[in-house]
């Protein structure tokens, strides 16, 4: 039986748009089905960070994958503009880690130098404050701000358009995109599988579940080793000004347009995406021991969304223990995966998926006690 498509994927967030680019560059017939706006969506509610600093510090082949990305970025963000014109305000600037005591700086210190040691092209300066102060001239800093990590392998981008360049690319490079429609079940055919929504049925010879916090919806019926454990995060942004702060930093970033985005908490509150007073007073006092003259500045938007996480932060890349040809992905750093989902991952799947080399990331480790 003859299959319409080679690969069908389940969710048109960062990750499902990034490997579905990467395989219709590479000629494979895809379709991305998507939910409708009002879905949870961490693609549409992230930091936008391309994040290296401490990634995978118990988990090797982690901070592998992501190094490898970040070295991917640079060409992926220029491919995403020459075919689709859109700039995703991808910077390479370097990431800031603030401490605020002596104690801090040293934990900080520690453990970037048992990263660099396991990994020899790991890069980090430690750095007193009067280095930081050299750094951001037009910035005045918290009385407790003793300094803190800097590392030129960090990076952000701007992830809305980042989803729009590469859903666009991926039309543009043969691939179909269906929005506004939920996937109610996957069911096998002869050599292959049967997508059904409420609107249509499609068949695919494969399939990937990159649906985020939704991809719980697929576990049991389709025998996934997937264990999540969402964590709400809410962000702020202030109205624009002068750029002053060139870097990326956790929870705290400029824009390219010059708005401030302030961040973020990490709640344990079930699927709720409601913002909260208590929420928007914690971010403020975080980044205000940073940079206290943030205080001036008004605060035009809040929002919250879920991070797909898993319970050790690490991603699951699995398959299905049941039904060959379904695939999976959970994964919380997005962002800073996209080229690597778009580059190897993508090359791996359109090659037929033979081997698994991304065993070390399997769902089955919480059952076995095997993660870390």
């Amino acid at each position: 039986m003859n299959k319409e498509f080679d690969i069908a994927i389940v969710g048109g967030g960062i990750v499902g748009a990034a490997v579905g680019f990467g395989l219709a560059k590479a000629k494979r017939r895809v379709i991305i089905i998507d939910g409708a706006d009002h879905a949870l969506r961490a693609s549409r509610t992230n930091g936008g960070l391309i994040w290296v600093q401490n990634k995978g510090a118990n988990f090797p082949v982690y901070q592998r994958i992501t190094r490898q990305s970040a070295e991917l970025w640079p060409a992926l963000a220029a491919e995403l503009q020459k075919l689709t014109g859109i700039d995703t305000e991808y910077r390479r600037s370097g990431g800031m880690i603030f401490c605020l005591s002596d104690k801090e700086l040293e934990a900080g210190t520690t453990k970037a130098k048992r990263m660099a040691a396991v990994h020899p092209d790991y890069s980090f300066e430690a750095c007193d404050r009067l280095r930081f102060e050299k750094m951001l001239p037009d910035i005045r800093l918290g009385p407790k701000v003793c300094g803190g990590l800097f590392s030129s392998m960090d990076g952000h981008v701007n992830p809305l358009f980042m989803l729009r360049a590469l859903l666009t690319g991926f039309g543009l490079s043969g691939g179909k995109l269906v929005t506004g429609t939920k996937v109610k079940s996957v069911t096998p055919l002869e050599g292959g599988y049967r997508l059904t929504t409420d609107e249509f049925t499609v068949s695919a010879e494969r399939v990937l579940v990159a649906a985020g916090n939704d991809a719980r919806d697929f576990a049991e019926t389709l025998d996934l080793p997937l264990t999540l454990v969402p964590q709400r995060g809410q962000l702020m942004v202030t109205e624009r000004v002068a750029p002053v702060f060139p870097y990326a930093s956790s929870g705290l970033r400029q824009h390219v347009t010059g708005t401030f985005q302030l961040g973020v908490t990490h709640e344990d509150v079930g699927r709720s995406v409601d913002v909260t007073s208590s929420g928007a007073n914690y971010v403020a006092k975080r980044v205000l021991e940073f940079m206290p003259d943030l205080a001036k500045l008004r605060v035009v938007r809040q929002w919250a969304g879920l991070r797909v996480l898993t319970p050790d932060g690490v991603p699951i890349f699995d398959t299905s223990r049941s039904y060959p040809g379904i695939h999976f992905i959970a994964c919380h750093s997005g962002v800073t995966l996209a080229a690597f989902h778009a580059g190897p991952f993508a090359d791996w799947l359109a090659g037929g998926a033979r081997g698994n080399p991304y065993s070390e990331f399997t769902g089955s480790r919480f059952d076995t006690g095997l993660a870390s």
